[in-house]
């Protein structure tokens, strides 16, 4: 039982810690390659 709560208490951390990082850094990173995929759309056309 302390094993199993050590690697829930771990685990949690990991997902507190790891989690939000990754969703909005991805989501500004794509943001930006997005706008700047419509901008040279639109400049070429």
């Amino acid at each position: 039982m302390v094993s199993l709560c050590s690697f829930w208490s771990r685990g949690l951390t990991f997902y507190i810690f790891l989690y939000p990082i990754p969703s909005w850094f991805v989501l500004a990173i794509a943001r930006v390659l997005f706008s700047a995929i419509l901008g040279n759309r639109q400049k070429i056309e």
